[in-house]
């Protein structure tokens, strides 16, 4: 890992009218209709042979997903964030 042993992520960040905050289960419902909706646009973004997300993904998937990032971000493997108004609203 590229990160000094002592480093602690911020779980939230306020920009400029914007909060970054922890990616977690608790933005699931945001999370996937905003995946779902933006599906085409964001396929193939990790490259031309990744096709997530995959048309028939479930919010259950989903989930699945969101507590992955989560277990990562706490055992510094890798930081998700989501990008909300700076009130918090999805």
């Amino acid at each position: 890992m590229l990160l000094n042993k002592d480093f602690t992520p911020a779980e939230r960040v306020r920009l400029d009218g914007l909060l970054l905050e922890k990616l977690s289960p608790q933005h699931a419902d945001a999370d996937f209709a905003a995946v779902r909706e933006s599906a085409d646009h964001i396929r193939h973004v990790f490259g031309p042979d990744n096709g997530w997300p995959d048309a028939e993904m479930s919010f259950e998937e989903n989930l699945a997903d969101l507590q992955r990032h989560a277990a990562e971000f706490e055992e510094g493997r890798a930081f998700n964030y989501a990008l909300l108004s700076a009130e918090g609203n999805d």
